[in-house]
């Protein structure tokens, strides 16, 4: 519906996302994206990121004014290259020494990613060797969702990158390659997750992955 929901003014974070949202971008305006790899959003918060699932928050609530001066040096700069340049050296500076691996969520993380459409929770609890409580309070804590969750997120970013991939699309095989169930699984997990049905995401996509101009 376009509605307003929620205003985040100059710097704002966004935890892991079971749903779509919605962003206007304004007029002549900018913006620069720090988007951590799989799984390794963690050491960079200090909670625990489940409790930033779904959730957009400004940087201020979380990291007091850190992240507000990186911005103000950002708009001082004009190169775009000279701007990922501060923002890398800031993150190396302010996170580096806290950034630890847990290596079995990273294992988990690994799997998932590598086969959502194949992927065997059973089995991978019986890998890693911790309950399947114990390691889905841990995976939730580090990833923000239950393995799960984030094998359904995969699948469906799978599907994306399908789409994307090839001129002709053929329904059915996109949605058995992507892992889904059958086509009517496909369509319904789809359009939760974009707020479109496959048909109209095609329609509509620009070829950037994630991102579909609306209004």
């Amino acid at each position: 519906t376009l509605r307003e929901k929620q205003v985040c003014k100059k710097a704002w974070a966004s935890g892991v996302r079971t749903e779509y949202i919605s962003i206007p971008s304004g007029k002549e305006t900018a913006m620069l994206v720090i988007c951590f790899k799989k799984g390794m959003a963690y050491p960079f918060f200090p909670f625990p990121m489940d409790e930033m699932t779904d959730r957009v928050v400004n940087t201020d609530l979380i990291w007091g004014a850190e992240f507000e001066t990186l911005r103000e040096q950002l708009l001082e700069e004009k190169e775009a290259e000279i701007r990922f340049t501060i923002t890398e050296n800031f993150l190396t500076d302010h996170y580096l020494s806290k950034v630890e691996v847990n290596r079995c969520v990273t294992y988990a993380v690994d799997r998932i990613v590598s086969q959502p459409d194949q992927i065997s929770l059973g089995s991978l609890y019986d890998r890693i060797g911790y309950s399947r409580k114990h390691f889905t309070g841990m995976f939730k804590s580090h990833i923000g969702v239950t393995p799960k969750a984030y094998a359904k997120i995969l699948r469906f970013q799978k599907a994306i990158a399908e789409i994307e991939a090839n001129e002709k699309i053929n329904w059915a095989a996109i949605a058995h390659d992507s892992g889904f169930y059958d086509q009517a699984h496909f369509i319904h997990d789809f359009k939760y997750f974009s707020g479109f049905t496959p048909k109209d995401y095609l329609n509509r996509k620009n070829g950037i992955l994630n991102y579909v101009p609306v209004g």
